[in-house]
């Protein structure tokens, strides 16, 4: 519901948390930093997560990387947070096909191990999107690369508002 979500910025940067953002090519650190590399595109962040990533969702409010941090919602509340969006970026999960439902525009970190089939199988659609790789190790340089990607996938489909 729209009123429920009235209090979140209006066209945020959504981040999906899930379990698979802290495991095989990806880790809490990174994840945490991720957000810090977003904030350089000068939109607000808001994370959510469902139960599978409650301690994740809880470690990103303490560390103060989103504006807004909002977990186990009904799935109308869901959908209302991702309809305020500008983008939603998440790993693979059914965020990919709700953002998609509400029509705004999604980068998706699908496993390395199952990209091709992923990929081609549950894409983002009819919405402008950016279908990304999880690196194949936890390296810092591999690390470092992926959120460099999606950093600049979520910049291609999202004005940034750090100009003004």
């Amino acid at each position: 519901d729209r009123a429920v979500v009235a209090d979140l910025p209006q066209g945020p940067i959504v981040v999906q948390l899930g379990r698979r953002w802290t495991e095989a090519g990806s880790t809490t650190e990174s994840c945490l930093q991720l957000f810090r590399e977003l904030r350089a595109l000068g939109r607000p962040l808001v994370a959510t997560y469902g139960e599978d990533a409650a301690a994740l969702g809880e470690t990103v409010a303490r560390a103060g990387v989103a504006d807004a941090v909002r977990g186990n919602l009904p799935f109308h509340v869901w959908a209302a947070v991702f309809e305020r969006a500008a983008c939603v970026v998440t790993i693979d999960t059914g965020a990919t096909h709700v953002a998609s439902a509400v029509r705004v525009p999604t980068v998706v970190l699908f496993e390395h191990k199952w990209f091709r089939l992923a990929s081609q199988e549950w894409s983002p659609y009819r919405v402008p999107n950016a279908v990304l790789r999880k690196p194949p190790d936890e390296s810092e340089r591999s690390l470092r690369a992926s959120r460099a990607e999606l950093v600049a996938a979520v910049a291609k489909l999202v004005p940034s508002t750090s100009s003004g």
